[in-house]
Parts: structure tokens; C-alpha cells; sequence
């Protein structure tokens, strides 16, 4: 008996094609149904931690940004190199809803002093800067009077507290 000898078939090769790299991006949001929050952040470290940061929509704390970096005592004080955190709602939101929240401050000197610096937040595209006269703040320091609640006009929360954007408290 012979064998028989098989027939060629056509081979195609393929070359794979990289895949791009994945970067998780927030959800998309159905246009007018939700709004987009962008806090911009940097921390300063102190007792070998950075600080954690909580968005409040309507007093309930709906995220938290934990070890928001940004350096040590002398560069997380006078750096401008902020990061840009989002969070997606699934509802419109506005300004007087929102609160940003630093709940673990830390200091044993003034060279390990952990605080968390906002710049601004944004809202669907509108800037609320941090040091404006209608942000009150519970968390910032000033001389003469620690961290009492006010409208200190500062980006720095040196003490576990919030910034709230829309209510000028005197």
C-alpha cells in the first residue's frame, strides 16, 4: 500500500499587532444626565504617609483618594505640581453639594507635618478655586487662630477638616 503524500494547504501567518496600553478612564456619563468632578491635589507627607482625600456630594462621602502624593515637608509646601483626580456621578451636581474632605492629618514637628493642598475642583467644566472668599474651611491653619472654621483663602488643609466652595460662613 503506499501512502499518500498530502496536498499543501495555504498557511497565512499573522502578525499580532500590539495592543495600546489600557488606562482605566472614568465611566462615560449619558450627556446631561450626570456631572464630572476633577479635584486637583497634591499632598505632603508626614509620619511616612501621604494624606487621604474624600469627595462629600450632598454630606455623603461617595470616594476616597488615598496617598495623594506630592512630596515631602519643603516641596509638598511650595510645589504647584498638582494631580488631577475624577470621579463620575451618576446625577447633576452642583457646587453647594460638594465638599472635599482631608481626615488624616498627622504632625510630630514642623519637618513631619502631613497636609493636603487643593488647588481648585471642577465641575462639569467650571473652576472653583480653593483660596476664593466664598470657600470656607474647617482644616486650614492661620496664626492667631489654629484651625477655626472659616474662610481662610488658602489651599492648604493642615488639620482634618473640608473645604466647602459655596458657603461663606463668617
Amino acid at each position: 500500500t503506499s501512502i499518500p503524500t498530502p496536498t499543501p494547504t495555504s498557511v497565512i501567518y499573522v502578525t499580532p499587532t500590539p495592543s495600546p496600553s489600557i488606562i482605566p478612564s472614568p465611566s462615560p456619563i449619558p450627556y446631561g444626565k450626570g456631572s464630572v468632578i476633577k479635584i486637583y491635589a497634591l499632598g505632603q507627607s508626614g509620619g511616612g504617609l501621604f494624606p487621604n482625600m474624600e469627595l462629600l456630594i450632598r454630606e455623603q462621602r461617595v470616594v476616597t483618594f488615598n496617598s495623594i502624593q506630592g512630596g515631602n515637608w519643603l516641596s509638598g509646601l511650595f510645589s504647584r505640581s498638582f494631580e488631577e483626580y475624577v470621579y463620575n456621578h451618576t446625577e447633576k451636581v452642583s457646587i453647594s453639594q460638594v465638599k472635599i474632605r482631608y481626615s488624616n492629618d498627622y504632625y510630630n514637628g514642623i519637618f513631619d507635618d502631613r497636609n493636603l493642598r487643593v488647588d481648585k475642583i471642577n465641575i462639569d467644566g467650571v473652576d472653583y478655586q480653593t483660596e476664593s472668599t466664598d470657600t470656607y474651611s474647617t482644616g486650614s491653619w492661620r496664626l492667631g487662630g489654629g484651625c477655626n472654621p472659616g474662610p481662610k483663602r488658602s489651599e492648604l488643609l493642615h488639620c482634618s477638616g473640608y473645604l466647602d466652595y459655596s458657603q461663606k460662613k463668617d
